[in-house]
Formats: C-alpha cells, sequence, structure tokens
C-alpha cells in the first residue's frame, strides 16, 4: 500500500434526479416564497415565514455555486441577508415582521432568480442545495459567511438553525 487513496466516486444518480423538478414541486416552492414576500411586503409576516424567505437567499446562492464553480458574487445575497436579520430584529422588538418597499424589490429580483433556476435545473442541483444548506445548519455557520466580518453577520443564521430544529415554535 503506498498510502494514496482512492478518489471517491459520487454515487450514481438516479433517473428521476436527472430530470428537471417536476412542475408541481417547483410551483409549490416558489408559491411558498410568494407568498411569504407578499406577507412581509405588507407588514403581515412571521417567524416561520422568515424561514422561507431565508431559502431564497440561501439555495439559489448555493446552486449559482455550483453551476460556476463556487465563482458567484454572494454579495446581492449578503444584502439580503442583513435585510432580513433586520426583519428579525423588528419582529422580537415586537415591532411586525416586515419588509421595506426598496427591501421587498430586492427580495422580489433574487426569487425572480430563483424562479428561473428552479425551471432550468435537474433535480439533483436543488437536492445538492439543500443538502450544503444541512451542512451549514450542522456547522452553525451561514453560507454567506464572510472572514472579515463582525461574529455578529451569522446570528440570523443560528437563529434560524435553531428554530428549525424547536418546530412549533413562532417567535
Amino acid at each position: 500500500m503506498t498510502g494514496r487513496t482512492k478518489p471517491r466516486r459520487k454515487k450514481p444518480r438516479t433517473a428521476a434526479q436527472l430530470l428537471p423538478l417536476p412542475p408541481g414541486q417547483r410551483h409549490l416552492i416558489s408559491m411558498q416564497q410568494h407568498c411569504a414576500l407578499a406577507a412581509f411586503r405588507d407588514g403581515h409576516g412571521t417567524a416561520d415565514q422568515i424561514r422561507v424567505l431565508a431559502r431564497v437567499v440561501y439555495l439559489p446562492l448555493m446552486m449559482l455555486r455550483a453551476e460556476t464553480g463556487g465563482r458567484a458574487d454572494p454579495g446581492p445575497y449578503r444584502t439580503a441577508e442583513a435585510m432580513l436579520y433586520r426583519c428579525y430584529l423588528h419582529g422580537q422588538a415586537g415591532e411586525g415582521w416586515r419588509l421595506e418597499t426598496d427591501e421587498a424589490a430586492h427580495f422580489a429580483g433574487l426569487l425572480t432568480h430563483f424562479d428561473g433556476q428552479l425551471a432550468a435545473c435537474r433535480a439533483h442541483c436543488y437536492l445538492d442545495a439543500l443538502e450544503s444548506l444541512v451542512h451549514f445548519e450542522r456547522s452553525g455557520c451561514s453560507p454567506l459567511a464572510d472572514p472579515r466580518a463582525p461574529a455578529a453577520q451569522d446570528a440570523l443564521f443560528r437563529w434560524l438553525v435553531e428554530k428549525t430544529a424547536t418546530p412549533g415554535t413562532n417567535g
């Protein structure tokens, strides 16, 4: 034995994983996100819906990173994460779970992009992004973490992970 290890082979994809996401599944994902955005835009968001909007931040970026070999610009997603964090702070302070008009417009642009990604991707791309998100949740570190940024940047992500781990809580 020479000490070299064989590269791990990825498990072969199933036919269903190689096909596009089923239209019904894409529609359900998109509808949940559009409804959450509308609720926040109108000032009627909830702690549960903030997790739905968080997926508009994290999943499209992970899918984009996979498509571009990791060369995706995280800027718009970091901006959205900061907006959600402000929304979270307002909600926790009893000031309502809402996004301002410019924030809602920013999310609408990300959501439109994500809808396009879902329509164009194969099922395994979305599933791989979900798997990556679970990995980040286990680590407790945001997929958008910037080593140069203050530790508070991950506060929203840690809260989301905590709330996901304790179903039935609302705030």
